[in-house]
């Protein structure tokens, strides 16, 4: 399953994680941790994510790639203005100039974002490093030989989570999108 990436809802996203922080800044590990759990998250429960973005394995756990691209600043050039709008980088911390608000997220993508906010407070940045390299998804994907990171499959996370029944259905839901976008030019 391929999701679309949605940058309004992506961009809204880190603005919910950035208005919890003093300054409106976090480290950009910390941000890309939190934004992976919460679309794992809704992932395994409603069978969407948040962002519509890939994770793929690397070193320090798995990321959302579009998203890492943008908070490292290696995006491709339409994506990195419209997120300079937003977002700029100082050090290793991701910071907020605007607020692209939050009306494109449920209310449920809010409290889910806001309740991983909660429930890693005290959490350091290296300990979810730590926690996310204990994702069996991650373990799977993970290869500290391979030259690119590897593609995270989402439904490596519903096997990981022991929700194998859930894998033909979201196939079909996925299908159904594709075929909606093509029909309504959504995509």
């Amino acid at each position: 399953m391929q999701p679309t990436f949605n940058f309004l809802k992506a961009a809204q996203a880190v603005a919910v994680l950035l208005r919890e922080r003093p300054g409106r800044r976090m480290s950009y590990l910390r941000l890309l941790k939190l934004l992976y759990l919460a679309d794992r998250e809704m992932f395994t429960e409603k069978l969407r994510t948040i962002t519509g973005d890939q994770p793929v394995a690397m070193k320090k756990g798995p990321v959302l790639a579009r998203l890492y691209h943008l908070v490292k600043e290696d995006a491709p050039q339409e994506d990195a203005r419209e997120w300079a709008r937003f977002f700029h980088r100082d050090g290793h911390e991701v910071v907020m100039d605007a607020d692209p608000g939050a009306g494109e997220l449920s209310k449920l993508e809010k409290n889910r974002l806001l309740a991983l906010v909660g429930k890693h407070h005290r959490t350091d940045d290296w300990e979810l490093v730590e926690l996310t390299h204990q994702l069996a998804e991650w373990q799977t994907s993970y290869d500290a030989e391979a030259a690119e990171p590897r593609l995270i499959p989402w439904e490596a996370a519903l096997r990981a989570e022991g929700k194998t029944d859930l894998i033909e259905e979201a196939e079909r839901a996925e299908r159904a999108r594709r075929v909606f976008d093509d029909v309504f030019g959504t995509a």
